[in-house]
């Protein structure tokens, strides 16, 4: 099942036992609540172009649940501020969210990622990652991963990527034939593409549009 967010309202939904949902988060709302069932999956996409504070919360409720989460930001300018919290409420249950942020102009983005696997929640596994690439010398990208882990029995992660772009690669891109902006925009497109691609075919093209607009450099 896939659903498509067409409506600037926050959201609180829960995903039922043996179900699979790929929800797609398009619009620009304060905060988004999931409960997730035995057996259940949620893959999320959210892909936010405008400023805002946006608070995301899941809960995995049900023995076997699994989440895969991927935040991507197209920060032009001002600021841009995401809340997460994962809470591993049962045993044998994933979480996997991968925050992404391409900050131009004068934007500064910001992940805060708690993820908190309670006691006797044997058999989990909770994954954090964020990249980013600051394109201008006055944007900015900071994460914060918080791991809470009351289980021994567990696995636990979190990884950054974050940092301006490079020149040695700019200067590799450039000497094979391409110019400065084809060279940065071919490094914005590496960092982006997996989460293009794993977008509902509906939607694939308009996004892409989209975000090709979002990121000329």
């Amino acid at each position: 099942m896939v659903i498509i967010e067409t409506k600037k309202e926050d959201v609180s939904l829960v995903v039922k036992a043996n179900t699979e949902l790929t929800y797609v988060a398009l619009e620009d709302v304060n905060s988004r609540s999931f409960s997730i069932e035995e057996n259940a999956s949620l893959n999320y996409i959210n892909i936010s172009f405008n400023s805002k504070t946006e608070a995301l919360k899941v809960n995995l409720i049900g023995d076997n649940a699994s989440f895969k989460g991927q935040v991507l930001v197209i920060a032009k300018n001002d600021g841009y501020d995401f809340k997460q919290e994962i809470v591993h409420k049962n045993k044998n249950t994933n979480s996997n969210i991968t925050n992404l942020a391409i900050s131009l102009g004068n934007s500064k983005v910001s992940f805060e990622t708690i993820g908190h696997i309670l006691n006797k929640m044997k058999g989990s596994n909770c994954r954090q990652l964020a990249k980013g690439i600051m394109v201008s010398d006055n944007s900015e990208i900071t994460a914060k991963p918080i791991l809470l882990i009351d289980e021994n029995d567990v696995y636990a992660y979190h990884g950054a990527a974050i940092g301006k772009m490079s020149d040695d690669a700019l200067f590799y891109l450039m000497s094979r034939g391409l110019n400065k902006d084809e060279a940065l925009k071919l490094m914005v497109e590496a960092l982006i593409n997996p989460v293009v691609n794993s977008l509902p075919n509906e939607i694939k093209e308009d996004i892409s549009i989209k975000i090709e607009k979002s990121i000329k450099l």
